[in-house]
């Protein structure tokens, strides 16, 4: 995003011919929002909808989740510079817990329905690129919509493009992101709740970044996630979830952090 937050995180640049493997983790994570918000068309709260996943401690207005991600790591490259990369259907399945509820990522369906995608991402010459819809819409971009996107970001500087203004950054970054489509059902099951109707997960992205001065991968070429497991190179990682339901005035951004990896679920 001109190197746009989180998403305008990571890609690959590759040399070489791609050798597919199968790579996978899971992760976990806490989200953390304001439980007063009014979200309901019926005025009910973020808080109030996140109870019915987690219980009455959700209204304190942190909750732990978690979830896996499958990717292969021979994707071609979609686009690229010689900073960031970006590829296409690297995911090739998610789950996600919210407290004991699991739903998996409906593949098929965000590709039917890829033209409305907010996934996606664009690259330029000069370095610059962006990932979202709505932070390269901040930019002044316009993104090639993909609907499963893997980022990889190799060591460079890049301004940051987000809601609070440009900040300078430097460093990588790996991540994931998936969904966010005029659909519904990007998610399966749907989650069923006594306040809020249907509600379904409109959308997940996950993105780790390096420790300043530290190395999180090497190059731009999709990493194993078993060179990550243990690194002492993690700092600042992101988690959006994105709910929606008829029942909801807006589509809901829920932002937290990882709090732990493990390789090969």
């Amino acid at each position: 995003m001109p190197a746009v937050r989180f998403f305008a995180l990571l890609l690959v640049l590759w040399s070489g011919p791609l050798v597919a493997e199968p790579s996978a983790f899971a992760w976990r994570g806490v989200l953390t929002f304001d439980p007063n918000k009014v979200i309901g068309r019926q005025g009910g709260t973020l808080g109030a909808l996140m109870s019915e996943f987690y219980g009455p401690g959700a209204m304190g207005g942190a909750v732990e989740l978690s979830g896996e991600v499958r990717y292969e790591t021979g994707v071609a490259t979609t686009t690229a510079n010689q900073n960031v990369a970006g590829f296409k259907d690297a995911v090739t399945a998610a789950t996600l817990r919210l407290g004991a509820i699991d739903t998996t990522m409906n593949a098929a369906l965000i590709e039917a329905h890829l033209a409305t995608s907010g996934v996606g991402m664009m690259t330029r010459y000069d370095g610059s690129f962006c990932v979202d819809a709505d932070h390269c819409r901040l930019a002044g971009l316009e993104m090639t919509r993909m609907g499963n996107i893997a980022v990889l970001l190799n060591d460079t500087g890049h301004t940051l493009v987000d809601e609070t203004g440009p900040t300078g950054k430097t460093g990588d970054g790996f991540g994931f992101m998936v969904g966010r489509t005029d659909a519904t059902g990007e998610f399966e099951p749907a989650l069923q709740t006594q306040g809020f109707g249907v509600i379904g997960v409109d959308g997940l992205a996950v993105a780790m970044f390096s420790v300043p001065g530290l190395q999180l991968v090497n190059g731009l070429t999709l990493p194993h996630m078993r060179q990550l497991i243990g690194t002492q190179a993690i700092g600042r990682s992101e988690i959006w979830l994105f709910l929606e339901g008829p029942e909801l005035i807006e589509t809901l951004r829920i932002e937290g952090h990882l709090t732990g990896i493990e390789a090969d679920p």
